[in-house]
């Protein structure tokens, strides 16, 4: 059994700036696998939007959240982690403005891509962001800074 807190899998998130940018049209293309192709290759049993909330080894037990937010209990007999990670957003006046954005899984792209309007972004390039403003990204919020016509740099 794979459990996946969000809903995919695997995708290529070197190509989330490239989707965002135009360049990968079509987003499925983003998606590596899916649950169903695992299933089909490697006989798994994939649950996406299932997330572990307790572990209890002395049972072998996990306790899984589902979407709709009901509890089931699951037994392994090995267990593998992989958490995953979060971006660091540091400690910098401006950070959790709501026009700033982390881009880094399709949920991640999905805000952007919510926010903004094609061919009327307004982005920094990531080398600006983090060498040249890194100590004060607030300018970054005023409309039409740093704007781009036909493509948003992340």
């Amino acid at each position: 059994v794979v459990l996946e807190r969000g809903g995919h899998v695997s995708f290529a998130n070197c190509g989330l700036p490239y989707h965002l940018g135009g360049e990968i049209q079509e987003r499925n293309r983003l998606l590596v696998q899916t649950p169903e192709r695992l299933t089909a290759r490697f006989d798994l049993d994939v649950r996406v939007n299932h997330e572990v909330v307790a572990i209890h080894p002395e049972t072998k037990t996990l306790d899984v959240r589902r979407k709709d937010g009901s509890l089931e209990q699951l037994t392994y007999d090995a267990l593998i982690l992989s958490p995953g990670a979060e971006p660091i957003r540091p400690p910098i006046a401006g950070v959790d403005h709501p026009a700033l954005f982390t881009l880094r899984t399709i949920p991640d792209l999905d805000r952007i891509l919510a926010r903004c309007t094609p061919c009327a972004w307004t982005a920094a390039c990531c080398q600006d962001l983090r060498w040249h403003h890194a100590s004060n990204p607030s300018h970054l919020l005023q409309e039409n800074h740093h704007a781009k016509q036909s493509r948003c740099l992340v």
